[in-house]
């Protein structure tokens, strides 16, 4: 027994040929190695049986009525599921121009006939070997394919779909000042208390609602989920995406969360103060991605936030300002913000 001797690789062959005899010995050399056979007697037959026949080679006559060897090769090769299936064309013919034909066409090999058993066998075991390399590497991309789906799916479930293409194209994200970016921060009164008084599942059943409307008003508004952070939204307008009126995209925001999140099951009342201004943004981490946004802006409107009325929008005199007279509203004055200062805020009563 040869150790070095190569194991046989055995597979599913197709045999394309209008005469039986000829079928009938290629069937007795195949199964005899160890190979499943299938039969056409024709071209025709051939594409017919393809279409749901999964033959690893396929070995074809040249001549044959209805559709030769040559057009139904031609076929094979232009057909983007059977393409990859090796051919091996063969012919009783002597001239090398029918094997040169074949061999343009996409034919992975030719034989002569009558076809000698063993060099049957040995041009059959390259072919199955190309074609089980190939379906590895099928394998591999459609897998490779499947684990960038599923890492974009991740992605975009926790950053904006910019940021995201970024992440996938270059591995990661460069920080950016931007400048006139409204940021809005919106709370919820008494969650803490509406915690204290229920179950864990009764919360967070609540507080999915809240966020899948609070996710889907902003998308509504051309306003950029930042984060939620428990019952808290950040976002922001003009900052990823250009926007021409930030601070009314914000607003329009605001009213619609107001609105909706009152008629929710649970009733909840917000408080959402908006600013604008520069800011920084940029991706956290390495493994667990959080992109964010720092600076001033970003303080400022989340304080106007925490001084704001239950159920009321409250923004910053150069937010208000930009506004242009799109919004009625008033001045609360100077109001003392903590770590910011004496600051005029407005309130905003509604779209004019």
């Amino acid at each position: 027994m040869d150790l070095n001797k190569p194991k046989l690789e055995t597979g599913t062959v197709l045999v394309v040929d209008d005469s039986p005899d000829s079928r009938s010995l290629m069937r007795r050399y195949l199964e005899l190695d160890g190979h499943t056979v299938e039969e056409a007697v024709d071209g025709l037959d051939a594409l017919q049986k393809m279409s749901y026949l999964r033959a690893d080679v396929i070995l074809m006559d040249v001549d044959m009525p209805k559709m030769d060897g040559a057009r139904a090769l031609r076929q094979i090769k232009d057909n983007d599921a059977l393409r990859t299936v090796p051919v091996i064309m063969m012919s009783a013919h002597e001239s090398r121009e029918i094997a040169l034909e074949c061999i343009q066409f996409g034919a992975d090999d030719y034989l002569d006939k009558p076809v000698s058993r063993s060099v049957l066998e040995a041009r059959l075991q390259n072919c199955l070997r190309r074609k089980r390399m190939i379906d590895r590497l099928d394998r591999k991309l459609v897998s490779a394919n499947r684990d960038h789906a599923r890492a974009r799916e991740v992605l975009q479930a926790i950053l904006p779909p910019r940021i995201v293409e970024e992440v996938l194209s270059i591995g990661h994200v460069p920080p950016r000042s931007h400048d006139e970016v409204a940021v809005m921060f919106c709370d919820v009164v008494g969650f803490t208390s509406f915690c204290n008084r229920n179950d864990a599942e009764t919360v967070v059943a609540n507080l999915q609602q809240l966020t899948a409307l609070f996710d889907s008003v902003a998308q509504r508004h051309g306003v950029e989920k930042i984060k939620s952070m428990g019952d808290a939204f950040l976002g922001a307008a003009n900052l990823l995406q250009p926007a021409p009126d930030p601070v009314l995209n914000c607003v329009r925001c605001s009213i619609d969360m107001l609105r909706e999140s009152a008629g929710l099951r649970h009733p909840w009342h917000l408080r959402i103060g908006i600013a604008l201004g520069p800011l920084v943004s940029g991706i956290l981490g390495d493994r667990k991605f959080l992109f964010d946004i720092w600076g001033d802006t970003v303080n400022l409107a989340q304080r106007i936030e925490s001084s704001a009325n239950q159920d009321s929008i409250c923004v910053s005199e150069l937010a208000w300002l930009s506004l242009n007279g799109n919004c009625r509203g008033r001045s609360r004055g100077s109001v003392s913000l903590k770590g910011v200062g004496e600051v005029q805020v407005f309130q905003i009563d509604g779209l004019v």
